[in-house]
């Protein structure tokens, strides 16, 4: 029944509504005032993507190939279709290659920083509902480039995931210059850094691991040379993110056992300072709700639970699980008006599969 249950509430999460941008790939094309023609740069946009949303979505910026961009656009997908997954919904762009002209006065490096930091970034956070909170990350030789992004521009971005890099291939310059940067501006930044089975990279690995460790808490080095090179970029995204983003998901509810929803509403507080823009507290709330009836606190758990269908009266499966809680509570008299009231609000969104589920529990009371 439990499995039954939790394979039933996945597909409601995956339940996706209608926005004026389909999602999947989209090509922009730019205006450049250091190129003689306009930049093409590939977007993707997540499933069910709402431009309204009043949280927008972070930006990812890769510098994955071709070979590799489609994988990571699925891989993106699966981590972050479901609210408890280990990664928001993010909008992913990829950093396009440029194409030099005659009146360009900078390194190719800083021309495609300074593409990229006014034009390129500017453009779709105007355009779509980007949050200014960016990540950036590439897998092997591509990860050079968006290690040396990450680490020169701090300002741009906040975090990085670099999936065993090439570090053997760039010169002592380019290392020393990343080294005292990432020292000087790692500060309330986080990255992740992986080292793939090619031996050549592990000097550069370790003494960027050395520089870093006295800069920054929030920063993780992973070895996986012993796992196939290409299974790495797999791999080290997932890890990456799981802890990049492991603050959006409470563990330890007993820390709020005390301060109850005030204190989950104060959680949330600080992950806007860290982050720069809102993140829903619906799903710490839920796991608040389901820590009190575990430990049989099951008005502290309805409390919760009346908060939430107050902040979302359209949502009919808070009016649900508030019902099953009660029914594991041994509660049937107090649960079957809440899940009534959940069946007459499935009906009115004609949500068949819901009015299905809800009918059954109702019939087995």
């Amino acid at each position: 029944m439990k499995i039954i249950l939790a394979i039933f509430l996945c597909l409601l999460c995956n339940i996706t509504y209608a926005s004026t941008i389909q999602s999947g790939l989209k090509v922009l094309s730019i205006k450049s005032a250091h190129l003689s023609k306009p930049i093409e740069v590939e977007i993707y946009i997540p499933n069910g993507y709402d431009e309204k949303r009043v949280t927008p979505y972070p930006l990812l910026a890769t510098s994955a190939g071709d070979s590799r961009i489609a994988m990571l656009q699925s891989q993106i997908d699966w981590l972050s279709h479901v609210d408890f997954g280990p990664m928001p919904k993010v909008v992913m762009v990829r950093i396009p290659n440029i194409e030099r002209s005659d009146k360009a006065n900078y390194s190719d490096d800083e021309l495609l920083a300074t593409i990229l930091h006014t034009e390129v970034y500017p453009y779709i956070r105007a355009n779509f509902n980007v949050a200014f909170f960016t990540l950036i990350e590439g897998f092997s030789t591509a990860a050079n480039k968006a290690l040396a992004l990450f680490a020169n521009y701090p300002q741009h971005y906040q975090g990085a995931i670099i999936i065993s890099p090439a570090l053997e291939l760039a010169d002592t310059v380019w290392h020393d210059k990343i080294n005292q940067s990432l020292k000087q501006n790692l500060a309330n930044r986080a990255l992740y850094l992986s080292l793939g089975n090619f031996a050549g990279n592990r000097l550069y690995f370790t003494a960027l691991q050395k520089y870093v460790s006295s800069a920054s808490n929030h920063s993780v080095f992973e070895d996986l040379s012993q796992k196939n090179y290409l299974s790495t970029a797999v791999l080290g995204f997932n890890n990456a993110v799981e802890h990049l983003f492991a603050d959006l998901q409470i563990v330890n509810f007993e820390l709020f056992a005390q301060s109850g929803i005030k204190g989950v509403l104060g959680y949330h507080e600080q992950l806007l300072k860290k982050y720069g823009y809102p993140h829903s507290p619906n799903n710490n709330l839920e796991g608040l709700a389901d820590y009190y009836f575990t430990h049989q606190q099951v008005d502290k758990g309805s409390q919760v639970f009346t908060y939430l269908i107050k902040s979302n009266p359209d949502n009919a499966i808070y009016h649900l699980r508030h019902g099953q809680a009660l029914l594991k509570a041994s509660k049937p008299g107090d649960a079957k008006p809440i899940l009534n009231k959940a069946l007459l609000m499935a009906k009115k969104q004609q949500n068949q599969e819901l009015i299905n589920y809800i009918s059954e529990l109702l019939n087995s009371l």
